[in-house]
């Protein structure tokens, strides 16, 4: 006689084991690339723009005007360059290629969302070695104070949800 439980348990695992393997980092940031760019332009410009309008609104991020922040998820082999034009956060590429930006940010999934839910601070993550920070130190010392004074209520409340469940479920 089949054991119904050990089966229903047995697909439970093997589900949950193949949406970790599909939203892992380095699979994620496959199937991410492979989108229009359009797309990810645009997503990635309404949550930074929509997330931090306030900062924005307020000259904080006038800095990265006619400069290139590259965030680099190492884990994901992702690289994603950020400016600013016209009182907005604009994305200038998403891809697995490294570009010549003025700042490069390098850091792995797991410490980008500590950062993000700020139990962590950037320069804990620089003098671990978890942070590597390349290109113009001016522009990497703005970058720096301004994520350091970012308040994390400016996260959207389902935006903390999934990368608390991303962190929880996937990362785990």
């Amino acid at each position: 006689m089949i054991n119904m439980p050990n089966i229903s348990q047995s697909i439970q695992h093997k589900s949950l084991s193949f949406v970790r393997w599909l939203l892992a980092p380095s699979q994620l940031a496959s199937i991410t690339t492979k989108l229009p760019f359009i797309i990810c332009q645009k997503s990635i410009e309404l949550a930074c723009n929509k997330m931090l309008e306030e900062p924005v609104n307020e000259g904080e991020f006038d800095f990265l005007n006619a400069k290139v922040l590259q965030i680099e998820i190492i884990d994901a082999r992702l690289f994603a360059g950020l400016s600013f034009r016209n009182n907005k956060i604009i994305c200038v590429y998403m891809d697995n290629n490294k570009h010549s930006s003025d700042v490069t940010l390098s850091i792995a999934t797991a410490d980008a969302i500590s950062l993000m839910e700020q139990k962590i601070d950037p320069d804990t993550l620089f003098f671990h070695r978890k942070l590597k920070i390349q290109g113009n130190t001016e522009l990497a010392h703005h970058v720096k104070n301004t994520i350091d004074n970012l308040d994390p209520d400016l996260l959207p409340a389902f935006l903390k949800k999934i990368v608390m469940i991303y962190r929880d479920k996937i990362l785990t």
